[in-house]
């Protein structure tokens, strides 16, 4: 990893948020990236509580399988493991150039009870699609290589384009 960038990776918190700022009165790194495979009591906007359940299931099978390699060729595991998994998918980020920024359509479902009438609760079901990239699957899913190999693609990528304008300014 790169050197002053660190990694905090939990199996379950309260909270990221929560860790976030007990990390900065103990004066740790600014750049710090904080991994929770769940979270119990997660802060959500506008003082709502998120529950963060373990990953996206689907995704969590295709980025665990490709976690427990090296970082070699991550991109190209991830697109073998999705086109035998969801072939769908695949073809839509294949459409993409496989853009490391390709956002996912991932279905989140959630549970609240509701007072209804008369005192009785129900239980609604709510269902969303979110869009996700790649390196947000990856923290996710608690799956820290691929992400650690993502964010290297990506400053490797920058560096390049800053020294490709460099030497065209020359």
């Amino acid at each position: 990893m790169f050197e002053g960038f660190y990694i905090h990776h939990y199996k379950e918190v309260v909270s990221t948020n929560i860790e976030a700022l007990d990390l900065i009165d103990k004066k740790i790194s600014n750049e710090t990236a904080i991994i929770a495979n769940k979270q119990t009591d997660g802060k959500g906007r506008t003082g709502k509580v998120w529950i963060s359940p373990e990953g996206n299931l689907h995704w969590k099978e295709i980025l665990e399988a490709i976690d427990s390699e090296n970082k070699d060729n991550v991109i190209e595991k991830i697109q073998e493991k999705l086109k035998i998994e969801d072939a769908e998918e695949y073809y839509e980020w294949e459409k993409a150039n496989f853009d490391t920024n390709h956002l996912f359509a991932i279905e989140h479902i959630s549970h609240t009870i509701e007072c209804g009438q008369f005192g009785f609760s129900s239980v609604c079901e709510k269902k969303e699609i979110h869009h996700q990239t790649l390196f947000i699957l990856a923290v996710i899913n608690g799956c820290t290589r691929i992400a650690e190999a993502l964010i290297e693609k990506v400053v490797a990528e920058a560096l390049g384009s800053v020294n490709q304008n460099f030497k065209q300014a020359i």
